[in-house]
């Protein structure tokens, strides 16, 4: 049996809303604005270089989505001054529209408030997410696309007067539901590497993603009372996949999770769709946490 070293892996709590606020993301470079004046005159914006803005700001949407779901994103902005800045006004006013056009598919307008920002962490750091229904201005649900949702903010660096605009964009997809295989398979196929079996229980295939759970009970596995066991931070960093779908260009798996009981552990992979033509996937574990081996599932898709 082959062991590699156990990796350390300190996880921080904000790193749950790290993940959504990057997923998708794109960092803004913002335009700088003349200090406001009494009264404020019309001001030219100028490119700020990305070095001299006192902020940084994005926003991240889950890549793929389905007809009718709820969509989530996600919204950051981070205070890099030694100052407050203030968002004004506030909640900003945001739009969606479709990729590549000028229409305006749902809008809202900004708010009457202000929101400011602190120097020092975590008061520095302002997230938030929001959220879509996929309906239009006039209340219908929209066709299946790429679409763009973007943020209309001005930022006030307090220290200065400086005013600063910032428009954040995030690209998603909503894909027609046969665009790639549905279905649900009732696997159970059985490997064992290493002295170590894994039992590929199911699979779940749509549009947005294909989902594998797989089921093992590494060596000396058990379950403390009240938390999960020892492996499990081993089992969520150090596992390894890789699949391909009828002997095609092999790929790895986007994400992974896991759950854990008194019997094992289940890992649960996530691929992406596969086309509504495929026959076969065949999907590789080789690294199960602490342990490398081969366990190759081959699942026909017909």
């Amino acid at each position: 049996m082959k062991k590699k070293p156990l990796s350390l892996c300190i996880v921080a709590l904000p790193v749950l809303v790290i993940e959504l606020l990057t997923s998708s993301c794109q960092f803004i470079t913002g335009e700088a604005l003349a200090p406001a004046a009494e009264p404020a005159p019309t001001a030219t914006p100028l490119l700020a270089p990305e070095s001299q803005l006192p902020f940084e700001a994005g926003i991240s949407v889950k890549d793929r989505n389905l007809p009718g779901e709820e969509i989530m994103y996600g919204i950051g902005i981070t205070n890099l001054s030694s100052g407050t800045i203030t968002i004004d006004p506030f909640p900003p006013a945001s739009q969606i529209k479709l990729v590549g056009q000028d229409e305006v598919v749902y809008s809202s307008v900004a708010g009457t408030r202000t929101r400011d920002i602190g120097p020092d962490y975590p008061d520095s750091w302002y997230h938030t997410k929001g959220f879509w229904d996929q309906k239009d201005n006039n209340g219908e649900q929209v066709a299946p696309g790429w679409y763009e949702i973007s943020y209309e903010y001005v930022i006030i660096e307090q220290n200065t007067g400086k005013r600063y605009t910032a428009n954040p964009t995030a690209r998603f997809q909503i894909v027609h539901p046969d665009s790639a295989m549905n279905k649900d398979l009732g696997v159970n196929q059985s490997v064992t590497s290493e002295g170590i079996t894994v039992t590929l229980e199911r699979i779940e295939l749509n549009a947005v993603k294909v989902t594998v759970y797989i089921f093992t009970t590494p060596p000396g596995y058990s379950l403390p009372e009240g938390h999960p066991p020892e492996q499990a931070e081993s089992l969520g960093i150090n596992s390894r996949a890789e699949y391909s779908v009828d002997g095609g260009i092999t790929k790895q798996p986007v994400d992974i999770g896991g759950q854990f009981n008194k019997s094992g552990a289940r890992l649960i992979w996530d691929l992406d769709p596969i086309p509504v033509d495929a026959k076969e996937l065949t999907f590789t574990i080789t690294q199960l946490g602490d342990w490398e081996g081969h366990w190759e599932f081959r699942i026909p898709l017909e």
